[in-house]
């Protein structure tokens, strides 16, 4: 009784709860091409699903279909072809297993999105690994290359640049090799073709006895020989011996060339270009000069450049407060040395002409000099001795020899007896033509500047504000051997390059309100700077008080006056200017 009481109860349960809804149907989902032979379909995740089924077919009738699984809302589809439409549907799936209906489709084509690599070529064939490059494909995140082979698993390499070395490789093995562009996996997506492979190679692995000779590495360099090393491979026999091959590029086919065998592992390259860049391999060599073992990976090998030596010394001076400088031909500095403790200094320059001047950089008042043909030296580059520099040689510069200098103090200072800051004053020789710059100083928050190490003579004191205003000034001065000269100067003030006029717009009537306007003058140029306006207005020529503002409300007091306006310009450095506009009688 107890039995069958409940077998009704299941019963009756099980005939009245409803069964689980299943989820929603999800949105039309989004496609589109992401590779070759990818698409990537994107859509709105739905309440309640678990997992979704992403089903695609070339047919929009879904005649024949493939299905794939996610528990994300996309999916990358694979293993397409390419320029073939696919359409792509969605279902939801929940936990208990229960799928709603498919969603409408969309529709994307796989396509290439880059060009074929093209110029694929082997450089280094050996009988475990072949070195590859090809030429790069403008904007390409990366590559893959395959090498097939019959009887054995295809084998890939991927890499971002235009080269690769794939090793694991069989013996006497032929190759069919290829390259297309590959995105790296990023953002979610798995490594996906970019584009369409390029035109196969074949190449064959080597059965060479030995393995290439190991640890190829450069010893020493001169500007016209390399010395390189290397370890043996196992397996050398009496009578074989190694050969460098070198060239001007990787592929080594840009002036190629072999070396003489040799017994030893070390070899050293003769009659090699300056300041030069080889690519070198090493093989193995038997008596017959027959090749038995593979060429061992290339390294680069640069010849220095070419130089001789500048020698000379320098006095007067502590050593430690002097740099020497080697300038070139062309003026520019080729090279700067500190003094060795006895004043000796060495340059390490190009064949070539150079002029050699003693830069004192103390903080007392020595002289820099010019090495010269006679004399302790010159104060100008003009008079400097050319040094002329030959590969291998060593050059004797004439001796400098450092003397006290002389000194020129001041204050430079605005027409209204205020100081200028940040004013370059410069001393000129005034002996030569070429106007050569002896010593520079910069004038401080008070307008003062110092010029240190003036050897005896005249100058031109060039004083030149660091920005736009005030008018250049030149002063001629002579200065003594140890002497300090006081020389204060005044700037004037410069003109602004163009000035504009001022003008009243408006009802001149009592209650309006005028709007003065007034274009900035134009001050200086490269950059262009502008003065600064102000205005003023006039009731019959007079200022009104308090009336300075761009635009002025007529009162009863103008009735029947006179009104104008005037603009003032104002920037520092330059002459404070002023223009009235026309005058209007007011109503």
């Amino acid at each position: 009784m107890i039995g069958a009481l409940i077998v009704a109860l299941t019963v009756t349960l099980s005939s009245v709860l409803p069964a689980q809804a299943a989820p929603a149907v999800p949105g039309k989902p989004t496609a589109a091409s992401v590779g070759s032979t990818a698409i990537k379909v994107t859509w709105a995740a739905v309440t309640g699903a678990a997992k979704y089924t992403v089903r695609y077919s070339t047919s929009s009738s879904f005649s024949s279909y493939k299905d794939q699984s996610t528990t994300g809302t996309s999916a990358v589809v694979e293993g397409l072809t390419t320029g073939s439409t696919y359409y792509v549907k969605v279902a939801a799936v929940d936990s208990a297993g229960a799928a709603s209906a498919f969603s409408s489709y969309a529709s994307a084509k796989p396509a290439h999105l880059f060009a074929a690599p093209t110029g694929l070529a082997a450089e280094n064939v050996s009988g475990t690994s072949i070195e590859l490059t090809w030429l790069n494909v403008p904007g390409s995140p990366g590559y893959r290359v395959s090498l097939a082979s019959s009887g054995n698993p295809t084998v890939y390499f991927s890499t971002i640049t235009e080269r690769a070395t794939v090793t694991g490789l069989k013996k006497g093995t032929a190759y069919t090799i290829n390259v297309y562009v590959e995105q790296p996996p990023m953002n979610g997506l798995p490594a996906l073709q970019m584009g369409p492979s390029s035109s196969s190679i074949k190449v064959t692995t080597s059965t060479y006895d030995l393995a290439a000779p190991a640890n190829v590495k450069l010893v020493e360099q001169t500007y016209s020989q390399v010395k390189i090393a290397w370890e043996a491979p196992d397996g050398m026999q009496s009578g074989w011996k190694y050969q460098l091959n070198y060239a001007l590029n990787s592929a080594m086919t840009s002036s190629p060339k072999w070396g003489t065998p040799v017994d030893t592992t070390s070899a050293t390259l003769t009659g090699l270009q300056v300041d030069t860049a080889y690519y070198v391999r090493v093989r193995v060599v038997d008596g017959t000069g027959a090749q038995r073992s593979d060429l061992s990976d290339s390294i680069i090998a640069k010849t220095i450049v070419a130089t001789g030596q500048l020698k000379g010394r320098v006095s007067g001076a502590p050593a430690s407060h002097v740099v020497a400088a080697a300038y070139d031909s062309s003026g520019e500095m080729a090279q700067q040395v500190d003094l060795a403790s006895d004043g000796s200094y060495t340059f390490d320059v190009r064949p070539g002409t150079y002029k050699v001047q003693a830069i004192y950089i103390g903080t007392g008042n020595y002289t820099s000099e010019w090495a010269a043909a006679s004399g302790s030296g010159s104060v100008v580059p003009s008079a400097a001795a050319p040094l002329s520099v030959t590969v291998g040689e060593t050059t004797k510069a004439p001796d400098i020899v450092l003397g006290q200098g002389g000194q020129v103090t001041g204050q430079i200072l605005d027409p209204s007896g205020e100081p200028v800051p940040d004013v370059y004053v410069t001393a000129l020789s005034a002996v030569t033509s070429e106007r050569e710059v002896l010593a520079e100083a910069m004038t401080d928050s008070s307008g003062n500047y110092r010029l240190r190490g003036l050897p005896a003579g005249s100058y031109w004191l060039r004083m030149i504000y660091s920005s736009d205003g005030f008018l250049t000034r030149s002063i001629y001065v002579t200065v003594a051997e140890g002497q300090t000269l006081t020389t204060n100067a005044t700037l004037d003030l410069a003109s602004f390059r163009k000035t504009y006029g001022a003008y009243i717009s408006g009802t001149k009537t009592v209650g309006k309100t005028l709007t003065a306007k007034a274009t900035a003058w134009l001050a200086g140029s490269y950059p262009t700077t502008w003065a600064t306006m102000t205005v003023q207005w006039k009731r019959n020529g007079s200022p009104i008080s308090g009336a300075t503002n761009w635009t002025y409300k007529l009162t009863s007091a103008d009735k029947g006056k006179k009104i104008s306006v005037t603009a003032t310009a104002r920037r520092y450095g330059y002459q404070t200017g002023t223009v009235t506009s026309s005058s209007y009688t007011v109503s």
